[in-house]
């Protein structure tokens, strides 16, 4: 079973996941997605989900895995949409959390205002400004979204460090934002736009998709 975080989170965000899903037999592995250490930005500067897509294709290979089990959130969910798309048939069942699969979400920037102003931070990103204001005050920016997403949670002292340890080091900051920032722009190269389109496509598979939706885990039939 590969987690796939997203942000702001970071692979040790699954930590403790980890051993309740070893518990119930599963060799379970959190990598970190493409540009979340230093000097891991991703080799052909594209944090689409046609990269990180192929990324998890790639690991379960490496893995010596023929099929894998994915839970993702945010654009860990991303990552794992993608990957079914591409080869449906190297994904076993499917999690997605926070981030639905489908048009849904995109159609809703569009059209609803109510989905514009929650994800403010999302075109805030995009510009200038985003880097500076992210690592002001000890990374206070991340606290507001904590505290914006998950009202009454604390997160705990050592997992805040962690993070902040994390989106501290060199280039990390601005490789992770680029998420966001090549979220809404297609690819130059025409080659790359179809493998998008086809990473971004159904997922034809008997696969069993999981989507979480407003704190219920809805398991649509195989």
């Amino acid at each position: 079973m590969l987690c796939l975080h997203g942000f702001p989170d970071h692979a040790q965000s699954w930590a403790h996941f980890l051993d309740r899903l070893a518990q119930e037999g599963y060799w379970a592995v959190a990598p970190a997605l493409r540009g979340y250490w230093a000097g891991g930005a991703a080799p052909d500067g594209s944090y689409r989900a046609l990269a990180t897509g192929q990324d998890v294709l790639a690991l379960i290979e490496a893995l010596g895995a023929e099929q894998a089990d994915l839970i993702g959130h945010d654009f860990g969910a991303r990552a794992a949409y993608a990957a079914a798309s591409l080869d449906a048939a190297r994904i076993r069942k499917l999690v997605g959390l926070a981030v639905p699969y489908g048009k849904g979400l995109p159609t809703a920037f569009v059209a609803d205002g109510d989905q514009q102003r929650r994800s403010w931070y999302m075109f805030f990103f995009h510009t200038r400004l985003a880097e500076a204001a992210v690592q002001l005050n000890d990374f206070a920016f991340l606290d507001r979204l904590w505290r914006e997403w998950s009202p009454g949670y604390v997160l705990p002292p050592a997992n805040r460090s962690a993070l902040n340890e994390t989106f501290g080091q060199p280039g990390v900051l601005t490789q992770t934002l680029a998420y966001y920032r090549q979220l809404f722009t297609p690819p130059s190269d025409a080659a790359a736009q179809a493998l998008e389109v086809r990473a971004s496509g159904p997922i034809c598979s008997p696969l069993a998709l999981s989507p979480w939706d407003g704190g219920r885990l809805h398991v649509l039939p195989a």
